[in-house]
């Protein structure tokens, strides 16, 4: 792919002390190959390496990809029933990283 741009991934302090939000994007060409899901996985370590307790994440509930994603990666993700919007979050008491993903990195803002 060159110099191509993958995509972005964002984790972010909320208005709860110890919750980060995160949340990506990916270029088509780069779906289905496991970017996304490392890309989570780092930015979990980074956030369990830090002493963060929860992450949590928020799409569509017809994403099913980004739902897929979010739960192979141990998300528990839910909709309250007749909304759009599905809630995910991830507890990092006992977070267990990919091989390969980071604890340190930049700045969480």
């Amino acid at each position: 792919m060159g110099q191509a741009v993958a995509g972005s991934v964002r984790l972010k302090k909320t208005a709860v002390p110890d919750v980060l939000e995160t949340g990506i994007w990916l270029a088509r060409s780069f779906r289905g190959q496991g970017a996304a899901r490392a890309a989570l996985a780092a930015v979990l370590s980074l956030a369990a390496g830090r002493g963060y307790a929860t992450v949590t994440a928020e799409t569509d509930a017809g994403n099913q990809a980004a739902l897929g994603t979010l739960r192979s990666i141990g998300f528990d993700a839910s909709a309250p029933a007749g909304h759009n919007r599905v809630t995910a979050s991830i507890a990092l008491a006992g977070f267990r990283p990919l091989s390969g993903s980071p604890a340190t990195g930049p700045s969480v803002r």
